[in-house]
């Protein structure tokens, strides 16, 4: 009888394979390092396998003995995949939820309706009579029961674990059938309440291994090291199914020779001077185990991690973590990643600094462990287990509830089997430099005995749990859970806090961020480290978070991503997936500027003519890098010089002597780092990050033409102005400038406006209640003075309909005789208004208006908050590609700190200056925020027969958490005072 398992938590595994470390084997002849895919004993299972889904799993009778075999399975569905990116086909539908479970929190019960699929596949194999056969299934969700040949074989659930069967009694020469049914919730899915979407089937690889009679079940390689890491002892734990003698041989990270001998157990190796294992020189080993017809390959990184005196050592030196939090996750195959996406991303977060990822919130494909300690990552290596919504109580926060299935007896074995398939795969990887509990599932008794146990494997395990903090309380009254984590980690705790923590010395764990920032809010990550990183308790973080989580329902090449809500399922959390740092495609969103800017590998000072450039770096030089020095004057570039930088070694400093040409109007440095020579992840030329210093903050000169005297004549409504042969009307009205023609081409679209209000889709309620959105302006009157030049003036005010007015003030236009217009604008927001979310003047010119060009910081866009990553300099693009696509339109495309700008078209140009230094906002697009605040999706907006410039005097920082810190981020003056010079050509 096939019993139910998948709705009680006390069955976890039947007919499975004990846990055991990650490994493949090989025959006698074969490279043992080489890919998994040529070795002779893998027979890889994916493709295309025979499909039936059921609407309910609970209607359906599988442990009759004629199930499976009596069901026709009449489609296809590629394996690994996801069954709800089948789009269109009633296999369910993507819901992406943050924190609730998509069914009552009422564990181990489970919904009425439980959507299920069969999955068969067909396959010719030939079956030897000495070897032993191994069906592996790496990530199924949520749980499946697995028949060979009409055989029951085995149920296992935890979605991101191995699942290993021995097969051999099943399989037979000739056509064999493998079929599993996959269920999508069980028992096991109340512990995996992460936020992600929510899609089911069997995502990661399946396969066969052969193996011989007497063959190698598991291995257990440790490290042990001399005080001064003179000397390192590896001592290898083989566990045979029957007792063998084997040969060993240890190759040099250059693939030298250099040790062998023949065991019949376990063995130590001893070296001396060994050539450490780090993030910045990922050298290993190569160790090779020959018995009978087989060879396994292990990769051994001699690498020490360790907590003293308050301090995370590697290789006893004083680290810092630049971390991110990473989801197995592409949108067209969901949880499904190849080994070329893996590399991708590998290669893409080399690039940016990275040298830590946390895999967050589950144990990632088994290859990309190796991918990282081959590629210089160290790991916080995560079990798969959150129970994140088990603290909804229809009010408050139920902190009892939180940690029912970590504080429960009956669910202790579902904890430790989480915690066990977690450890027992990746043991052997020296790149894991912290064992992760879970997330955010409360604390209980079940984490302390999953640290205790993984610390009874490996004495020097260092084990992370952020909710096992100083202030948790996981029951009314309190206990003290601080022994089960060695880090104190926290999530987005206030920088206050953080000071006050490293400061105390009667906190002895090191400080740990396992998840900062978010989204937008990406401007924040120097504050991370502005302050803190001169504390050697202080150890850094990982940024949450990676990519974007969206499903593509259009093409690669146009693609239309959608989020939760889009496919009607509920409950979702809407669009709060799209918040990584890349898009899905991995085309970088603007933060992903900002973390590779933080996590630069140098600091650097500029003074008196000497460049101070400083070796972030513990273990290694900057041997693979030069800078590349270039002096800024106005708009006009010098040529670079290049200096070296190779020879400084980690945490060193090194001077250089350079001088401006001059010191007046705008002038900055900016050296940049860049590859000498081609890597892995990037090419010659690349750059790893830049540091520029403002020298002079002048102002872009606004170069008067010969003048002429502005002529003006008016009627009962109207000023008309022309200029330079530019013609202008002014409404005595609105108080608004209502057209700018050249010759017989009107250039503006639609008045020149003031604007209070801009679109975003975070922080809005202080602006929504205030009804900035709404908010026009009113004209009490309007006054012309005239001389050589024409000045107009309007005392105006700014509100909503049913709202007194937020700002009132004065606005003067000056038609000069050089043929420019001065507008200059001073006014105060009243007693009782909310600071503004932006003020600023908007032009709505013609479409034809495309090439842009501007002088602040670029080319990617922004803020107040979000600026350091980018460059101050002259920046040349095209309205159509300023817009920055985001999944969801926000607030974007700024350029922050303008100094000058022009918009032009085949006919006319429109230029914008600076005249008090502190220079302006600068946006161009073929959008507006009001047609962005109506749709839901970037790919639904149609472009403007407009070109939308936006000149503001100030933008509220995107992120407002950390505005107590940088006041100069808020838009919180109740005076304000700027002035423009505008040029028509």
């Amino acid at each position: 009888m096939i019993e139910k398992y998948y709705l009680s938590p006390e069955y976890l595994h039947i007919g499975c394979e004990k846990p055991a470390a990650y490994f493949i084997p090989f025959s006698g002849d074969e490279n043992a390092f080489s890919d998994r895919e040529s070795s002779s004993r893998f027979t890889l299972l994916n493709g295309i396998w025979d499909f039936k889904f059921y609407p309910n799993v609970r209607e359906l009778d599988f442990s009759a003995p004629s199930y499976p075999s009596r069901e026709c399975c009449p489609d296809k569905m590629k394996v690994p995949f996801c069954w709800q990116l089948e789009m269109n086909k009633g296999y369910d539908v993507p819901n992406y939820i943050n924190q609730d479970y998509p069914y009552p929190v009422d564990p181990p019960h489970l919904p009425d309706v439980i959507p299920a699929a069969l999955y068969r596949r067909e396959t010719e194999f030939v079956k030897k009579d000495d070897k032993k056969y191994f069906l592996t299934f790496e990530g199924v969700s949520s749980c499946f029961y697995l028949w060979v040949n009409g055989q029951f074989t085995g149920y296992s659930q935890v979605s991101h674990a191995e699942s290993k069967f021995d097969v051999t009694d099943k399989l037979v020469s000739g056509k064999n059938t493998v079929e599993a049914l996959v269920i999508k919730h069980c028992d096991g899915s109340y512990m995996e309440d992460q936020d992600f979407f929510r899609l089911s089937g069997i995502f990661r690889d399946v396969y066969i291994l052969e193996r011989d009679e007497r063959y190698l079940k598991d291995i257990h390689i440790l490290r042990e090291f001399s005080e001064d890491f003179s000397e390192a002892e590896v001592t290898v734990k083989p566990e045979f199914s029957e007792n063998t003698a084997f040969s060993w041989t240890l190759f040099s990270p250059s693939g030298e020779k250099i040790l062998c001998g023949e065991e019949a157990g376990e063995f130590s190796i001893k070296i001396s001077s060994p050539v450490l294992w780090s993030s910045e020189l990922p050298e290993r080993y190569s160790l090779e185990l020959k018995y009978g017809d087989e060879k396994i390959g292990f990769r051994v990184s001699l690498v020490k991690a360790e907590i003293k005196d308050k301090c995370f050592l590697i290789n006893g030196k004083k680290i810092k973590f630049y971390g991110i939090n990473r989801h197995d996750s592409h949108p067209e195959n969901g949880y499904s990643v190849t080994m070329e996406d893996m590399i991708r991303d590998i290669n893409i977060l080399k690039g940016a600094n990275v040298n830590m990822i946390r895999t967050s919130h589950y144990p990632n494909d088994p290859r990309f462990v190796d991918l990282c300690e081959k590629a210089g990552f160290m790991l916080v290596d995560e079990a798969d287990f959150e129970t994140h919504g088990m603290g909804y109580n229809y009010g408050d926060w139920y902190w009892d509830y939180w940690a029912h299935l970590a504080d429960t007896p009956e669910w202790k074995d579902a904890c430790l089997d989480r915690a066990e398939r977690l450890f027992e795969r990746d043991k052997n990887y020296g790149c894991v430099v912290m064992w992760s509990l879970g997330n955010e599932s409360g604390c209980g008794e079940n984490h302390r005995h999953m640290a205790n146990w993984i610390r009874s494997r490996d004495k020097n395990a260092i084990i992370h749990y952020e909710n096992a903090r100083l202030e948790y309380e996981g029951r009314v009254g309190g206990r003290d859970f601080k022994d089960i984590s060695d880090v104190e980690s926290r999530m987005y705790a206030e920088l206050t806090y953080l000071e006050e923590y490293l400061n105390d010395e009667k906190h002895t764990k090191p400080f740990f961020y396992c998840e900062y920032v978010s989204d937008k809010s990406t401007g924040d990550i120097p504050l991370h480290w502005r302050d803190f990183e001169k504390y050697d308790n202080y150890s850094g973080g990982c940024i949450w978070e990676y990519c974007d989580h969206a499903v593509n329902i259009g093409t690669r090449e146009e693609p239309k991503y959608r989020y939760g809500g889009d496919f009607g399922d509920y409950p979702n959390d809407k669009y709060y997936c799209v918040d990584g740092l890349v898009y899905p495609d991995r085309s970088p969103r603007p933060g992903f500027f900002d973390m590779k800017q933080t996590y630069i590998p140098i600091t650097a000072s500029y003074e008196n003519g000497v460049l101070k450039v400083f070796n972030k770096r513990f273990f290694k030089a900057l041997s693979e890098y030069e800078l590349k020095a270039v002096f800024s004057y106005d708009m006009t570039e010098g040529s670079p010089v290049t200096l070296d930088v190779s020879g400084i070694l980690p945490r060193e400093e090194k001077e250089f002597k350079l001088s401006p040409e001059k010191t007046d109007g705008v002038v900055t440095l900016t050296v940049y780092l860049v590859l000498k020579e081609d890597t892995f992840y990037a090419k010659k030329g690349f750059e790893a990050g830049f540091v520029q210093f403002i020298l002079s903050n002048g102002v872009i000169e606004y170069k008067e033409e010969e003048k002429c005297p502005p002529e003006i004549s008016e009627d009962r409504n109207n000023y008309y102005i022309l200029l330079n042969g530019i013609s202008y009307i002014f409404s005595k009205i609105s108080g608004k400038i209502t057209s700018v023609r050249k010759g017989e081409d009107e250039l503006l679209n639609a008045p020149v406006e003031f604007s209070l209000w801009r679109h975003t889709f975070s922080h809005k309620d202080d602006m929504e209640r205030a009804r900035y959105d709404k908010a026009y302006q009113k004209t009490y009157s309007v006054e012309m003075t005239k001389d050589e030049d024409i000045k107009i003036s309007c005392n105006i005010s700014f509100a909503a309909s049913a709202m007194p007015p937020a700002l009132r003030g004065t606005v003067s236009y000056t038609f000069s005789a050089d043929g420019s217009v001065k507008i200059f604008f001073t006014g105060d927001r009243t007693e009782n208004a909310q600071p503004l979310p932006r003020f600023g003047l908007i032009f709505s010119l013609k479409k034809e208006f495309e090439d842009v060009e501007y002088f602040g910081y670029g080319p990617k866009e922004t803020y107040p908050d979000r600026y350091i990553s980018q460059r101050l300099g002259l920046m040349r693009s095209t309205v159509t590609g300023e817009y920055e696509k985001y999944i969801r339109p926000c607030e974007s495309s700024s350029h922050y700190k303008t100094k000058y700008a022009r918009v032009s078209s085949p006919k006319a140009s429109v230029e914008f200056y600076d005249t008090d230094k502190r220079g302006f906002s600068f946006k161009a697009l073929h959008f507006n925020d009001r047609q962005m605040n109506t749709v839901l999706h970037s790919d639904e907006l149609v472009p403007l027969d407009e070109t939308v410039v936006s000149i503001d005097y100030k933008l509220h920082a995107e992120n407002q958490g950390l505005t107590y810190l940088e006041p100069e981020r808020a838009f919180t003056e109740k005076h304000i005072e700027f002035s423009y010079i505008i040029k028509v050509k």
